[in-house]
């Protein structure tokens, strides 16, 4: 946020390369804690019942064409449609109403705005930063738009680490509270699934059936390959109980190791299989993409969802 906000107070060619480079930053510690979705969590469900703010944080695919002008449609967009006064309700009554495509929140949304259409088939986005100088009326309503939905972001990932903090009454608190077997399975479950089907199937098999770029998680930025690693390290973390590898001692693997350790030793050697799948894959993931059936990169991205789906199971 701080990095944009420089940005738009100061539109440059290095000043919006900062704020690339922040939002690429601030990925994995993202990344790492969706391992917590599919399980009734705050990330899913609010303490009201409501739908929880993960598809304001992460959601894609990305109509760009809903959100700005893109190649083609050089007036296209909630940014040059002058009868939507841009606020923070505006902006969620447009967000997925009638295709789930039509994203206009979250981190992806922002990386569009930030990158633009990438055009480049050895590198992401080059959107210039004279999009963002100030005194035009379609430019004054980008970055309206940005700095609107980087606020937003910031309130709803506050509002999921309020609900994880410790000493108050929030989710944490109850979670704590479950009876241990529903709390281990909530765990397990939000792991398996992540890994299992999250990104085997939406995240790789999905881009690789389709050969489509727009099916590419971070496709502007060409970041994919690091949201791969990183909900992966992230569901390393639950098995772990710690963020290095370092096995905590009321962690899942070090009960899984008591009761049963041969299942450990298989589950160790899945995550070790996964990690380097995910490692040997080429970067960007468009390369993958683009690759025949039988080539290398197609080959090495199928190892991928291999390696992906043994460990969820």
């Amino acid at each position: 946020r701080a990095a944009i906000q420089a940005m738009l107070e100061k539109p440059s060619v290095e000043s919006l390369a900062t704020a690339r480079a922040s939002w690429v930053a601030a990925r994995p510690a993202y990344l790492v804690t969706e391992v917590f979705r599919f399980y009734d969590g705050p990330i899913d469900i609010t303490a009201e019942g409501e739908p929880g703010p993960e598809p304001r944080i992460n959601a894609w695919p990305l109509n760009e064409a809903y959100l700005d002008a893109v190649r083609g449609q050089p007036r296209s967009g909630i940014v040059w449609d002058s009868a939507v006064n841009l606020t923070r309700q505006s902006i969620l009554e447009r967000d997925q109403v009638s295709d789930e495509a039509d994203v206009t929140t979250g981190w992806h949304a922002i990386e569009f705005l930030l990158w633009g259409q990438d055009f480049n088939p050895a590198g992401p986005g080059e959107r210039p930063y004279t999009d963002y100088l100030p005194g035009q009326a379609d430019r004054e309503r980008r970055r309206m738009y940005l700095a609107t939905v980087t606020e937003m972001l910031v309130a709803d990932l506050r509002s999921l680490e309020a609900a994880w903090a410790p000493d108050a009454d929030n989710y944490r608190r109850k979670f704590l509270a479950l009876e241990p077997r529903e709390a281990l399975g909530r765990a397990l479950n939000g792991a398996a699934n992540l890994v299992g089907h999250e990104l085997a199937t939406e995240r790789l098999s999905v881009a690789l059936d389709s050969g489509d770029q727009e099916d590419e998680h971070s496709c502007f930025s060409d970041t994919t390959h690091q949201d791969h690693l990183y909900d992966l390290r992230g569901a390393q973390n639950v098995w772990f109980g710690s963020n290095n590898d370092v096995t905590a001692p009321d962690s899942v693997r070090a009960l899984v190791q008591k009761i049963d350790p041969a299942l450990a030793a298989r589950t160790d050697a899945l995550f070790t299989q996964a990690l380097a799948a995910v490692v040997l894959k080429d970067h960007p993931f468009e390369l993958n993409l683009r690759a025949p059936p039988g080539s290398p990169p197609r080959q090495r991205a199928e190892a991928a969802v291999a390696a992906f789906q043994a460990l969820g199971a």
